[in-house]
């Protein structure tokens, strides 16, 4: 998992000191909401059942699609957690 300091060190590394915490606090939120999207798409993917098996095929591929994504998103940049 990477640290919750991402965003005060992301936003501290382009503006410098002139910036309050309030917009990275906006950025760690609006991280959140994505990861909390992503985990709402794949929970609503597993519980949804087809018999149709080309809808099956389509269905594993964006599950692996939000794995994929959600891997990324909690991963972060340093490539720590592989």
């Amino acid at each position: 998992m990477t640290p919750r300091t991402w965003a005060t060190k992301k936003v501290a590394r382009e503006w410098g000191n002139d910036c309050d915490g309030s917009i990275a606090d906006l950025l760690l939120a609006e991280h959140q909401r994505a990861l909390r999207i992503v985990k709402g798409i794949t929970v609503t993917l597993k519980k949804s059942s087809v018999t149709d098996r080309d809808a099956n095929f389509y269905r594993a591929g964006a599950l692996q699609a939000c794995d994929d994504i959600l891997a990324a998103l909690q991963r972060g940049r340093t490539g720590r957690g592989k």
